[in-house]
């Protein structure tokens, strides 16, 4: 391919991208200018013209300095050096926008609110608990888990209604179940200890309390929630 031929099309391919994005034209249900992967496939592309038309003009450069014609070779180093600058100039808005998405994704990261854990609320099973509504407030506190099954709280509370109920069997069913369900320590942690009671003081079941007790210690190996696991485990002896 020759050196013309190769900045012309480098640059006609830049100027069409720097067009489609600066528009913000639509293809098929991208938005060229919001779409970050076109932002960047079309960087990529004019960054590619770019790299063969500058091989192509240092190659027709060297050639015609070797065959001793400095005029034509500074010729072709001058018409180089143009088209670079214009498609820098038609790549910057692309760099740009990539460069500052990213930077305002991070600040959005690092400030938005939904990174920050907020405590929930139960008011619904809160208000049913208060009217003595038991089977009401459990059901409130159902939907509670439906929707998130790592919520060592409302499984808490679950079993703690079940044991006003004298359902025993059936709080120890409900933290049981969630234990092995939970990711984060210390929510399990919470879970665990309450379960390790139950069966302690409310079954006298101190063996099952125990191995309860010992499976969470060795999950949180080298935390203070372990240290504390074991000075339970010690009280149950």
């Amino acid at each position: 391919m020759g050196f013309a031929t190769a900045m012309w099309l480098s640059c006609a391919l830049n100027v069409v991208v720097s067009i489609l994005v600066r528009r913000n034209t639509r293809i098929g249900r991208i938005e060229c200018g919001r779409s970050i992967p076109m932002h960047a496939l079309f960087a990529v592309l004019s960054l590619g013209g770019l790299s063969l038309a500058v091989t192509c003009g240092f190659s027709e450069a060297g050639a015609a300095g070797a065959a001793g014609n400095g005029m034509a070779a500074a010729g072709d180093f001058m018409f180089l050096l143009a088209m670079m600058a214009l498609s820098a100039f038609c790549l910057l808005p692309f760099l740009t926008f990539l460069v500052g998405e990213y930077f305002q994704r991070g600040q959005r990261f690092l400030l938005s609110l939904d990174q920050l854990k907020v405590a929930r609320t139960y008011d619904q099973a809160e208000a049913l608990e208060r009217k003595q509504d038991w089977e009401g407030a459990l059901a409130a506190y159902r939907k509670y888990v439906a929707s998130d099954p790592e919520d060592a709280e409302a499984w808490r509370r679950m079993a703690e209604i079940h044991l006003k109920l004298e359902a025993v069997d059936a709080a120890i069913a409900c933290l049981s179940a969630v234990v092995p369900k939970l990711q984060e320590l210390e929510p399990k942690g919470v879970v665990a200890f309450r379960l390790a009671e139950i069966l302690a003081e409310r079954r006298g079941d101190r063996a099952g309390a125990r191995q309860v007790l010992l499976t969470f210690e060795k999950e949180a190996t080298g935390t203070k929630l372990a240290e504390y696991a074991r000075r339970r485990i010690e009280g149950l002896s």
